[in-house]
């Protein structure tokens, strides 16, 4: 039934109306004059087409794949933190350390460098991607992790160390790309893998890490 057969209808304004549940009906209608000036009813009822880039859109394999990656990352970047715990008192001695609070600082400051990087990392992901972000961070990581094994002083290590918490960006970004992956009914099972797996890493660490010589 077109308007005319329904009669006259007050001036319209534009109306535009989402259904984002079927993702359809941007509706458009306008009237022209309220003294006979000529109705125009235009509607669009064309389904736009699916973002294939959509994480959500992807198929399982690939979605759990990612999960799986992540979350492996995130749990080498655990195990890299702690791993060198067993032999602090070593390490503090090779550095001529004598200070208890320094022995034992220099092991837990990549978890304020972490705190402060949550500030930035997760906006940044935001603002420019996840992937350039991780990969980025990543690499930075990479680099001063494998500087601090130069250090020639117990302050060198702890600022190294400090940078490299502060460039930790799996374990800041695991929960918002489980996110982004699955809807919120699905994303219960990534969200425990992506929480669980930095946890592990800290536990593992010290297990697996090197022994002082007797």
């Amino acid at each position: 039934m077109t308007m005319k057969e329904m009669g006259t209808f007050e001036p319209l304004s534009e109306i535009a109306r989402i259904d984002t549940e079927k993702n359809i009906s941007v509706v458009q209608k306008k009237q022209a004059g309220s003294n006979g000036g000529t109705d125009v009813d235009v509607q669009s009822n064309v389904e736009p087409p699916v973002e294939i880039s959509l994480p959500q859109t992807w198929s399982k394999p690939r979605k759990w794949c990612t999960v799986l990656i992540i979350g492996l990352l995130s749990l080498m970047v655990a195990i890299a933190l702690v791993i060198n715990a067993p032999v602090s008192d070593a390490i503090s001695g090779e550095f001529d350390n004598h200070s208890g609070f320094l022995s034992v600082f220099y092991i837990t400051v990549p978890n304020l460098g972490q705190v402060l990087g949550a500030l930035y990392v997760g906006p940044s992901s935001e603002r420019f991607g996840r992937v350039p972000i991780i990969h980025g961070f990543t690499a930075l990581w990479l680099i001063f992790t494998m500087v601090g094994g130069f250090s020639t002083s117990i302050a060198q290590i702890i600022a190294f160390r400090f940078l490299t918490g502060a460039t930790i960006s799996s374990i800041n970004l695991n929960p918002a790309i489980a996110g982004d992956l699955f809807a919120p009914t699905e994303r219960g099972v990534a969200l425990s893998i992506a929480g669980i797996m930095p946890l592990a890493g800290s536990a593992i660490g010290p297990i697996i890490g090197p022994r002082p010589k007797c």
